[in-house]
This record gives structure tokens, C-alpha cells and sequence, in this order.
């Protein structure tokens, strides 16, 4: 109750403010993007890339044609994007081994056996089953790799639940040691 009235700072009202917001929005749609591409037909018409002008360029040309997508195309773009270390054993990503016939006829995993490398992924949180490689010559395409035998085990679970069972078996590891120096102490006694 004692505390701060804001409401009394206020140096603008809700006008001034809506005025402020679409001068700001003007102002920049008439500002050049530098970094935009600009396709040929584009500069053929001296287009420069101002959003208002692409705007006024491609609205009555491209009217209702809109670009389609496949679901796949969509989907891979959502997804979240991380990096996958190719080793000897297969394409390691979180715990899970994965292989694709690209990485097979590309020889990846020999290359591997030099030095491991990485690749670009994206992957789905919720299904460890595959994993989206992004193909280096197409930033639009991507190789599916599905998991190998020795984590099959996985099959069916998130993310979450194999960091969760890798974990679990990191823990047993270390118990196991622990018993296992125990029990050699114990016998040199």
C-alpha cells in the first residue's frame, strides 16, 4: 500500500505511446536491410531492400502464390539444433549411437577413426529413435540417422529419460569401482 506509485512516472500518455510505436514501425519499414537478399528480378527492377518497396514489388506479382513446404521441411526447421561427435562407434549424440547410409558410404566413421569431428543435428526432445544430420551442401536438406544396435535399448524414449538412465548407470559404474577396490583391498589383507 506504502509502497511505489508508478503510475505517477509516466511521462507519456497511452496516444503519445501508440504515436511513438507506429512512428518507430514507419521508420523502419523504410530503412535498408542490409543483408537481405535480393534476387535477380529484384535488381532487374532496381528494387532497392527497403520493406516498403519489396513490399510494393512482390504484393501484386506474388499475390496468392504463396511458397509451400513440405510438413518434413517445417517440422526439421523447428526443431532444436545441436552438435554431434562421429566417432569410430557410430554418431554419438546424448548417450545415443546413431549411424545413416550416407555416414556408410561417405565413410565417416573411418574418417573417425583420425580424430573425431562434429555435425550439425537437429533432433525431436521427445524420441531419441532419429536424428536430422544437416546435409553441408544444403542448408534446406537433412540425413535421418536412426540408432544403432548397442543403443536400441533406448527406442521409444525422450531425451530427458536417457540423460536420466545415463546417469543412473554412471552411478552404478562408480559403485561397482568403489566395491571392486574394496574387495581386491579386502583379499591383499
Amino acid at each position: 500500500r506504502r509502497g511505489k506509485h508508478y503510475e505517477n512516472d509516466a511521462c507519456l500518455t497511452l496516444h503519445e505511446l501508440k504515436a511513438l510505436v507506429l512512428r518507430k514501425i514507419i521508420a523502419h519499414n523504410r530503412r535498408v536491410m542490409t543483408g537481405y537478399p535480393i534476387s535477380n528480378e529484384m535488381l532487374a527492377d532496381e528494387i532497392r531492400p527497403i520493406p516498403t518497396e519489396i513490399w510494393n514489388h512482390q504484393a501484386p506479382k506474388r499475390m496468392g502464390v504463396l511458397t509451400r513446404y513440405t510438413e518434413q521441411h517445417v517440422r526439421f526447421s523447428l526443431l532444436p539444433q545441436a552438435e554431434a561427435t562421429v566417432s569410430r562407434d557410430g554418431i554419438e549424440f546424448k548417450g545415443c549411437y546413431y549411424t545413416c547410409p550416407e555416414a556408410i558410404e561417405e565413410g565417416w566413421l573411418v574418417k573417425a577413426g583420425r580424430g573425431v569431428f562434429k555435425k550439425d543435428v537437429s533432433f525431436d526432445r521427445r524420441l531419441v529413435d532419429s536424428i536430422y544430420i544437416h546435409d553441408p551442401k544444403d542448408p534446406t536438406n537433412f540425413i535421418v540417422a536412426t540408432l544403432l544396435e548397442k543403443s536400441r535399448e533406448y527406442a521409444g524414449l525422450s531425451f530427458a529419460e536417457v540423460a536420466a538412465y545415463e546417469t543412473l548407470k554412471a552411478h552404478v559404474r562408480r559403485d561397482a569401482e568403489h566395491h571392486n577396490r574394496q574387495t581386491q583391498a579386502d583379499y591383499h589383507a
